[in-house]
Order: structure tokens, then sequence, then C-alpha cells
């Protein structure tokens, strides 16, 4: 499935499924991926004037991280689901 094809039911009935370190897991995930595309917004915003190799770089990899666990995370559910 499409990890961006996903219903709130679906994730719900994946994380009632999986075992209490399997939803730590999870969740640390989501946090991780929350983190980047957190970084991305700080440099966007002008805070980060000194990252390497540009300001616009940085938060641009930092974006992409971002997504990609965060698409990734939501994958780990829906194909449980």
């Amino acid at each position: 499935m499409n990890a961006l094809a996903f219903r709130s039911a679906d994730v719900l009935a994946a994380l009632a499924q999986m075992d209490s370190d399997e939803r730590t897991e999870w969740v640390a995930l989501v946090k991780r991926a929350a983190a980047n595309l957190s970084n991305a917004e700080y440099a966007w915003a002008g805070n980060a004037p000194d990252a390497q190799p540009d300001p616009d770089t940085w938060a641009a990899n930092f974006f992409w991280l971002g997504t990609y666990q965060l698409a990734h995370a939501l994958e780990q559910v829906t194909q449980e689901a």
C-alpha cells in the first residue's frame, strides 16, 4: 500500500496489534521524523545561517530525511493492517 494512502483507522488497528515494544519503536521513529522536520523548519526560518554546506541544503536534507522516516513509519503500520 502506498504510504500516503492510509486511513487513521488503519494506523490505529495496526498499533492495536503491536506489542508494547513494537509500539515504542514505532513511536520513536515518528518522533525522529518530527525532529528532522522541525530541524528543516528551523533552518528555513533563517535560524541556521552557519549550516553546512548552506542553510537551504541543510534544511532540505533534514526535510527529506523526516519525510522519508514518516513515510516508512506509515508504511509499517499500513502493511500490518
